[in-house]
């Protein structure tokens, strides 16, 4: 699911020379391949493969049990403190009448590891969070049921804000890629004036030609590309109302299973628990796919 020619597209200079004295062959940074979009017609859906790369992306596959039973919160809770996947473990304590209960519950792998000088525990049960994200995916939905322009609006008015510094990023690459791409047409103007003088062999100017050549027909790529995504406010706006669609049928729902996670969210950040004035607290943070967080 990494050949973009499922989707119709071809990517070329994926690979490059270290130099044009050394012509090691070596692995390109994503950002400066070369992709030709649309050049044939897909094997699968741009939704199939978005949903397919996301999953991959985030580890929610899960790992399966003995039994090949992959745990409801598989891949999905992640450590609020180090970052790491919380794993699926099963507790049990027998009472003073016999009964033995069972618990599902889930704790930081880094703590699962190596302990407190990794990490804390988390420890959480399963039915605390299948509780906490129905409860809030229910809610969610009966607010759109109410007023879905206000909620679309607020969402939209935090993506905007949350979205600032990666736009100020973006356009900081954009300018460093216009800037380069100014002192490349300047390199080849150099270069064939040196030529002409026969300063430098010509087996040379010519190796170096297509070096900076090949330099600029990536990064004029890449600049048009990314200027493009800079002008992009209409996916927001298409994601938000995807999210919409898609909450709005959970409403009556009564039990959470994996196939519905995995479809509204991203990942679930599990804070660990603190005791203030004798009341246990965590913080559990639902980012749901399309949208993000949402207070």
């Amino acid at each position: 699911m990494k050949n973009e020619a499922y989707i119709g597209n071809i990517v070329q200079m994926r690979k490059g020379t270290i130099s044009y004295k050394n012509r090691t062959q070596v692995n390109r940074p994503e950002e400066e391949w070369v992709r030709a979009v649309g050049t044939h017609e897909p094997i699968i859906s741009m939704e199939l493969w978005e949903t397919a790369c996301k999953l991959a992306n985030r580890g929610t596959v899960g790992k399966s049990n003995k039994e090949g039973e992959i745990s409801l919160f598989s891949g999905l809770l992640k450590c609020g403190d180090c970052g790491r996947s919380m794993k699926f473990v099963r507790d049990s304590n027998t009472r003073k009448d016999g009964h033995k209960n069972n618990h599902h519950a889930y704790i930081c792998c880094g703590y699962s590891q190596g302990g407190k000088a990794i990490c804390s525990p988390h420890r959480t049960l399963e039915s605390i969070f299948s509780d906490l994200i129905l409860g809030d995916i229910r809610e969610k939905a009966r607010l759109i049921t109410l007023d879905e322009d206000a909620v679309i609006a607020e969402i939209k008015s935090k993506k905007q804000a949350d979205t600032t510094s990666e736009q100020k990023a973006s356009e900081k690459k954009l300018q460093s890629l216009r800037h380069r791409l100014s002192e490349l047409e300047r390199l080849i103007s150099k270069l064939y004036e040196e030529m002409v003088l026969g300063d430098i062999p010509r087996e040379m100017v010519l190796d170096m030609m297509d070096k900076y050549k090949k330099e600029q027909q990536e990064k004029s790529i890449l600049a048009a590309q990314l200027a493009e995504q800079l002008t992009h406010s209409q996916e927001v706006d298409n994601d938000i109302r995807e999210w919409v669609s898609l909450i709005r049928k959970c409403m009556r729902v009564k039990e959470l299973d994996r196939e519905l996670l995995i479809k509204l969210v991203d990942k679930i950040i599990v804070g660990q628990k603190t005791v203030v004035n004798g009341v246990e607290r965590q913080e559990i943070t639902i980012v749901y796919n399309l949208v993000g967080k949402i207070d």
